[in-house]
């Protein structure tokens, strides 16, 4: 939206990442699971809940991530498409989307590494994520300490493999602009 030559669609897409990146995720996933239900009448489940909270609120950063992807494929790329006769539509899919995929993908995967790190978040509204099930273990056992150790472990393991697996990519995915 905020690329749009319609200024009106740009300033809204512009207010609309602003208001996105500046909740508190926390805030979000309690307004999702106790305000939404009031306003529209229907229990939510936690689960639900707690993915629309995350997809709002991390919205805007993909929307971000996104339109830095696009804008930082030079002029030139456009106008070359323009030249072969290609449509705006077609230049995107066959010219520009390609390069900016390959620019953007390393900080969307971190990205995403991150929106699976928040979703630990979620337990707070009794979603069943790998926190809630170790606070319930650690409460059944009393042995908190051994307990998240072994979570943190869990995480460190998924998020380091994921990690070097966005590290391999960037490296594969080098973009130089010569």
């Amino acid at each position: 939206m905020r690329l749009s030559k319609n200024g009106v669609v740009a300033r809204t897409g512009t207010a609309a990442v602003y208001i996105l990146r500046s909740s508190a995720l926390m805030v979000m996933i309690f307004w999702t699971y106790f305000a939404l239900p009031a306003i529209i009448g229907h229990p939510i489940s936690p689960f639900v809940a707690a993915t629309l909270a995350l997809g709002i609120q991390n919205s805007g950063y993909f929307a971000e991530l996104f339109r830095g992807g696009i804008i930082s494929i030079p002029p030139g790329q456009y106008e070359a498409a323009g030249s072969l006769g290609m449509t705006r539509g077609q230049a995107m899919r066959w010219i520009i989307l390609p390069q900016a995929v390959r620019r953007m993908l390393p900080v969307f995967l971190l990205t995403t590494i991150d929106l699976v790190k928040a979703t630990s978040l979620a337990a707070a509204i009794t979603f069943q994520d790998l926190t809630f099930q170790a606070t319930r273990i650690a409460a059944e056992t009393y042995r908190p300490l051994e307990t998240f150790a072994v979570v943190a472990a869990i995480y460190f393991v998924l998020f380091s493999a994921a990690s070097s697996l966005t590290y391999y990519v960037e490296r594969r995915l080098a973009v130089s602009d010569r």
